[in-house]
């Protein structure tokens, strides 16, 4: 779903960003999305995905310093 053609360039930059891809895909078969040119990233998961499971992973590679936020679609 969906393309970044800034994914492969920002992740030469900043390791950190496909390690985590790829860990989330190991883990909870989760896809890491980049959006725009890497000032955020998102994942679309299911409603019985472990969420606190999910951000401690987040937290556990990435600190604490930045935010992480549930949303869900309408519609």
């Amino acid at each position: 779903m969906g393309f970044n053609s800034f994914t492969t360039v920002v992740g030469g930059k900043y390791p950190a960003i496909p390690a985590m891809a790829q860990r989330l895909k190991s883990e909870f078969g989760i896809k890491l999305h980049m959006s725009g040119s890497g000032s955020a990233c998102f994942m679309w998961v299911n409603d019985d995905t472990d969420v606190s499971a999910l951000t401690e992973t987040i937290r556990s590679g990435w600190g604490t310093s930045f935010w992480i936020a549930e949303a869900g679609c309408l519609g």
